[in-house]
């Protein structure tokens, strides 16, 4: 299959669409592109988006280049950015008092040198035109915006009564500090301190979190698989990129819904293997996930995002109480191993046929397990110091001590067998 150019593999198999921009929609008229996840392994599918999405991209950037900032977009954003310097004015006058002469002095000039560039007879530099000082505001706010165009030539008329009127606000708010009004009680409000943090994907506290769970020994080889195949799906479902603090208990139920219709062997089976998530649900095949193994993957969500919470990188868990109550009395209990059955397990074990011989270790812990009736995890942790003699009977000392055992849920140890 020919692959487009603008079609890319990450490491981990996920395919991606890169679209080269056109150095106009840049601020600095750079050459640069955008690469959108298709969130698809599967070659054919993310051809089929790729080719659609290389039909609509040269529409969307023409339209891009054609119309840059709307005007209400414009004024918004001198909006936030004179009120900012506003705010952080007034903050010094409310701690140090009235303005100084000098600067009484400067604000006035620049009151006097705005308003004469808003009607035109001057720029705001005074000795040379305001483009250098209109490029330190599209790079700042990586605006898309081009010296020559319309809205360029917008920007920079909006910029001079912004700032016009930003000197004439300051000034007015340094002439209320020269006087008392007794009319009406002034409330000062308190400062406010904006806490701000920094973006953390999705991908990244995934990737703490797994680490963390390896080093503490949480986590043995066959639970780290299995954990990295349930985060695998909710990177690919919300997006690895995803702003950690954007992840909602909405997503939280699109996740639960749509793990209650995926069919059991997703990787494993042929019709589903390597095929995007939409086509998978699009088949409805009927053998789908039992209660039991979509709770596996809630859990682990719920203990990631439960992690997170504790090291303050998200403000909840919406995954907490996701988990599904399962009819216990629906499913019924297990039914025993009936006594000629046993005693065939038995004689396969014992076999010496060196097509049907199974390996030692399938062997032992099988013939363990039928004659002690210890928990799979238990047998499996047996060393051979755990074999004594204890008031002179051979037994299997369960118990979870050393480094490489395991206290895990549904371990009963301390005891002899």
């Amino acid at each position: 299959m020919r692959q487009p150019t603008y079609l890319s593999l990450s490491r981990n198999g996920v395919f991606y669409f890169r679209w080269p921009l056109t150095r106009e929609l840049h601020p600095k008229g750079q050459a640069s592109s955008v690469k959108v996840s298709l969130r698809t392994r599967d070659p054919k599918s993310a051809l089929r988006l790729s080719r659609y999405l290389g039909y609509v991209a040269p529409l969307v950037e023409r339209q891009g280049a054609k119309h840059g900032m709307q005007y209400q977009e414009i004024r918004d954003l001198l909006h936030r950015h004179f009120s900012g310097l506003l705010a952080s004015r007034k903050q010094t006058m409310q701690e140090d008092g009235p303005l100084s002469e000098s600067d009484v002095a400067a604000f006035q000039t620049g009151l006097s040198v705005a308003a004469g560039a808003a009607m035109g007879q001057n720029s705001l530099s005074l000795v040379k035109d305001d483009t250098e000082l209109l490029g330190r505001f599209i790079e700042h706010y990586s605006l898309s915006l081009q010296p020559g165009t319309a809205k360029y030539d917008q920007f920079g008329v909006e910029l001079q009564k912004a700032y016009r009127d930003y000197c004439e606000t300051v000034l007015k708010e340094n002439g209320a500090l020269s006087r008392y009004d007794f009319h009406s009680e002034r409330q000062t409000p308190a400062p406010t301190r904006l806490r701000t943090r920094a973006p953390t994907s999705l991908r990244q506290v995934a990737e703490k979190y797994t680490a963390e769970e390896i080093r503490v020994g949480r986590w043995v080889k066959r639970s780290e698989d299995q954990n990295r195949q349930h985060l695998d799906f909710l990177l690919a479902f919300v997006g690895e990129g995803t702003d950690v603090h954007n992840v909602t208990a909405d997503h939280a139920h699109s996740i639960k819904d749509t793990l209650l219709r995926l069919p059991r062997n997703l990787n494993k089976n042929p019709r589903t293997r390597g095929k995007a998530l939409d086509d998978v649900l699009a088949m409805d095949l009927p053998d789908k996930l039992n209660v039991r193994t979509v709770n596996f993957y809630l859990q682990t969500y719920s203990r990631m995002f439960a992690w997170a919470l504790d090291a303050k990188l998200v403000d909840d868990n919406h995954f907490a109480k996701s988990l599904i109550r399962e009819n216990k009395r629906k499913a019924g209990k297990r039914q025993a191993f009936s006594h000629d059955q046993i005693r065939t397990i038995e004689a396969a074990l014992l076999s010496e046929h060196p097509e049907g011989k199974p390996k030692e270790a399938h062997k032992w812990a099988s013939l363990i397990a039928i004659y002690t009736g210890a928990r799979l995890n238990e047998v499996c942790q047996l060393t051979v110091d755990d074999v004594k003699l204890h008031e002179g009977v051979w037994c299997f000392d369960l118990n979870d001590e050393g480094e490489d055992k395991l206290n895990r849920a549904g371990f009963s140890g301390g005891r002899f067998v």
